[in-house]
């Protein structure tokens, strides 16, 4: 039980924030104890409309003959345990506090993309109804969480966020932000790496931050010419066939800031998470996320479940994040791959994902051609969005020898231009 959960538990412990943020504390913000627990605090609260706080004996009383009196005796005493250790930490920090403001943001701005999304609001509609939203005076929570809400809106009607090289994914997912959780999944051989360096090449440009990748699959030097030549422009035998120019080239590019890369074949949530406090970083790539090392014997799925909360956490206090999963065997050969095609995964990275992109590959196709199918997109919508393209299957080019993505669709658009 890390600290995150033990705060979110603390937290929810008192009738009043439960009623103001219990429904946006979701499945994605927990480990999988402490979200039966979060459920069980809302039971709780329905169920006894006249307590304003838990008190863990009475809690635990309800817990043992109301709520589970079928579970084994071990499992409700290590609940309980929990439940009291929660209630007696020391308030939450607004650090937390601010991650709660933003998943309540987060879930405003869904409901709205809901509406946009069935028709029952257009685009000028949508934006004019959170550029609208006026901070209430009746209470100090929703004022500030409607100023950071309108917040929000002038970031997106300004473009703000990290827009992709693929113009298909700037019309469906829209520029992404601190707090987003991307998972790309593909076949080997797809160019799922060529992917991940086109697009953090594309938006190191729009940030001035470093951009963190972790490479725990194959030989570091191969990521590193990949990021080059995707960098650059430049195919690989004209990089190798002048490295000297070509070096300097990359470090003009650089423009003092880094691109780093981390090889440790047993990479760890710990090994990132310190990574991550050690620079300053506006996005994290990581390549391959099963094979991040994870602690105990954990089942597969349980360990992918494992990973996607606690990258997704890492998303909502450092920076963006994208990472890498397989496809199983079925999907060879696919032009587009549905989410439950993830290799071990039944749902876990699907549920945890802000946005999950699948790179099929169709054998009986020209070799340049990639499909790309949003499978998942939580995001909501940008000024660059197109709303028939939320969850799209799009056909784009691959530029093997340079790795470069490219739009078949959208020929000589993009939504961002350096500035």
């Amino acid at each position: 039980m890390n600290d995150l959960d033990l705060s979110i538990l603390n937290f929810l412990s008192t009738r009043d924030n439960w009623e103001n943020y219990g429904k946006v504390v979701d499945k994605g913000l927990c480990n999988k104890l402490s979200w039966q627990l979060v459920q069980d605090i809302n039971e709780y609260y329905t169920s006894k409309p006249t307590v304003s706080s838990i008190v863990p004996e009475d809690f635990s009383v309800w817990m043992n003959l109301i709520r589970h009196p079928d579970k084994k005796s071990d499992d409700l005493e290590m609940y309980n345990a929990v439940i009291k250790n929660a209630v007696e930490r020391e308030p939450v920090s607004d650090e937390f506090l601010s991650t709660l403001k933003e998943a309540k943001i987060k879930s405003e701005l869904a409901h709205l993309a809901d509406d946009l999304s069935a028709g029952r609001v257009n685009m000028d509609e949508y934006f004019n109804s959170v550029s609208h939203l006026q901070p209430s005076a009746n209470s100090v929570d929703d004022y500030d969480v409607n100023v950071t809400l309108i917040d929000i809106a002038d970031r997106v009607t300004k473009k703000e966020g990290l827009y992709w090289r693929l113009e298909d994914l700037n019309r469906s997912v829209g520029p992404i932000n601190k707090g987003d959780f991307i998972v790309i999944g593909k076949r080997p051989e797809t160019g799922g790496t060529s992917f991940l360096c086109s697009e953090s090449t594309f938006m190191f440009e729009q940030m001035d931050q470093d951009v963190l990748l972790i490479n725990n699959e194959e030989d570091p030097s191969k990521l590193v010419t990949r990021m080059m030549t995707t960098a650059l422009d430049v195919d690989y035998r004209t990089l190798i066939a002048n490295p000297t120019k070509y070096h300097k080239d990359y470090l003009d590019w650089l423009d003092e800031r880094s691109i780093r890369i981390k090889h440790k074949s047993d990479a760890s949530i710990t090994d990132i998470r310190r990574w991550l406090e050690s620079g300053d970083y506006g996005l994290l790539g990581v390549n391959v996320l099963m094979k991040l090392a994870v602690p105990g014997k954990l089942e597969d799925h349980d360990k992918l479940q494992y990973i996607g909360e606690n990258l997704r956490a890492l998303a909502t206090s450092h920076c963006p994040i994208m990472g890498i999963q397989q496809a199983d065997p079925t999907a060879d050969g696919v032009k587009y791959i549905h989410q439950d095609k993830l290799y071990k995964s039944k749902t876990a990275l699907q549920g945890e994902a802000d946005v999950l992109l699948m790179i099929g590959l169709d054998y009986n196709e020209p070799e340049d051609r990639r499909y790309f199918h949003v499978a998942k997109n939580k995001l909501p919508p940008a000024a660059c969005t197109m709303p028939n393209m939320k969850h799209a299957m799009v056909e784009v080019g691959f530029d093997g020898p340079t790795g470069r993505f490219y739009s078949t669709l959208f020929k000589g658009a993009h939504s961002w231009t350096k500035k």
